[in-house]
């Protein structure tokens, strides 16, 4: 018995940014912060020698501004 498309769960992830420089490929990717863990392990399942330069949230001018007035 199989999936159906409706019943896989989606993840909150896409490629922000792509660059190829000579034999190296950057990656950008935005992720939602539930989806964090699962992606960054999958990708070094996938892909062992991927490098991860680092993980920070994004910030978004109007919500860091919604957030200010509302304190």
């Amino acid at each position: 018995m199989g999936c159906r498309p409706q019943d896989q769960l989606q993840l909150g992830i896409y490629v922000s940014q792509a660059q190829r420089e000579s034999t190296a490929l950057w990656l950008e990717f935005d992720v939602a912060s539930e989806d964090l863990a699962f992606t960054l392990k999958t990708l070094k399942r996938v892909l062992p020698e991927a490098e991860i330069e680092g993980v920070s949230p994004r910030v978004f001018p109007h919500r860091a501004l919604a957030e200010r007035d509302a304190h």
